[in-house]
Order: C-alpha cells, then sequence, then structure tokens
C-alpha cells in the first residue's frame, strides 16, 4: 500500500487493473474518463472519481482502488469485478414487436459483457418505441439476468382492450369518435 502517496499529492506514473478477463486494460483506459492523470498529481478526491468513472462504463459490479509505489511516483491498481457475457437475451411473447426489431432495438447485444448503462438504453429505445406506433400503455415491465446462464430476460406489458364504451357525448356519432382515436387490434394505443 501507499496511503501517505495520496496525502503527498504524488505523481501518477502508471495505471494498471486487476480482475478484467473479457476485457482489455486499453478498452477500459479508452472508455473511462478517468480524473488522475499520467504524470499529474492526483488526490483521494480524484481517486474516489475514477472508481465513479469505472462504474459508469456499466462493466463493472464492483471497483476497488489500492496504490502501489514505483520508482517516478505511484501506480494506480483497479481491482475490478466484471459483470458476466451476455449469452443471449430472451423476451416474453409480445403483439407488438418482433424478433428483428427487438434486436434492432437493444443497445445490449449477446456476445457482450451485461452492460447496465446499455441495457437501461435499451429499455427506453423499446419503450419509446412503443409510444411512436401508438402503443401508449405497453412498455417493458421486468428485465431479470440470469447469470448461471448469461441469460437477459425482457418482459412486456401490453394490455388488452375489451371493450370500448363512449360516455358524455351527445353530439359526435360513435364511430367517428372510434375512427380518430383508433385502437389496434386488441392492444391499447393513444
Amino acid at each position: 500500500g501507499c496511503e501517505s502517496c495520496v496525502s503527498a499529492r504524488v505523481m501518477v506514473d502508471e495505471f494498471s487493473f486487476e480482475g478484467l478477463s473479457l476485457l482489455s486494460a486499453n478498452q477500459v483506459r479508452e472508455t473511462a474518463n478517468f480524473f488522475s492523470k499520467l504524470g499529474a498529481r492526483t488526490s483521494q478526491a480524484l481517486l474516489v472519481e475514477d472508481e465513479l468513472a469505472l462504474l459508469e462504463t456499466g462493466w463493472f459490479k464492483s471497483v476497488d482502488t489500492r496504490l502501489q509505489s514505483t520508482r517516478y511516483g505511484i501506480r494506480i491498481v483497479f481491482s475490478v469485478k466484471e459483470n458476466p457475457l451476455v449469452k443471449e437475451i430472451r423476451s416474453s411473447p409480445s403483439r407488438i414487436i418482433d424478433k428483428h426489431t427487438l434486436e434492432q432495438l437493444m443497445a445490449q447485444k449477446t456476445n457482450q459483457i451485461l452492460n447496465l448503462g446499455l441495457v437501461d438504453r435499451s429499455v427506453k429505445a423499446i419503450n419509446d418505441y412503443f409510444q411512436k406506433e401508438g402503443y401508449g400503455l405497453c412498455q417493458i415491465s421486468s428485465v431479470h439476468f440470469d447469470d448461471a446462464r448469461g441469460e437477459l430476460r425482457l418482459g412486456f406489458r401490453e394490455p388488452i382492450v375489451d371493450h370500448i364504451e363512449i360516455r358524455g357525448n351527445d353530439h359526435t356519432l360513435e364511430h367517428i369518435v372510434v375512427r380518430e382515436h383508433p385502437v389496434h387490434r386488441f392492444v391499447v394505443a393513444e
């Protein structure tokens, strides 16, 4: 350890990573927005920001940092635990989104590390698709990852219209009201 290194704000000589198996150190360096810079001084506050930057990539379950003295300053060692690989993406049956459209809307892909940022983006894209297509009450109802199988599962909520009743309308014929507010076959639309 090198606890006094941070209080002395010594120069960062090197970054290293422990626990990478699916990602390369270069991928991580290029993606994370580190606050500590090579050849510059660092502080405890910057190291905390560096840990957060690694977590914000969405690739890691946990990140810990330790410092080691080097000849010219300190080495920052990031000990990471990667998220698992997504081997399969499955969804409950949908009356609206076919498999091809779902694959296109998914930012998270199979054979990639589970990235919670990409999963969030995927959920937003699917919910936006429902809205755009006129299915305002439809949405993703659940997201679950099965670690043992490497399976990302999505559940859909697609309410079914059982009956439409028009009330309080004294001036417009019912079929005109329904025409102006279309309902797709069996599924609620706005």
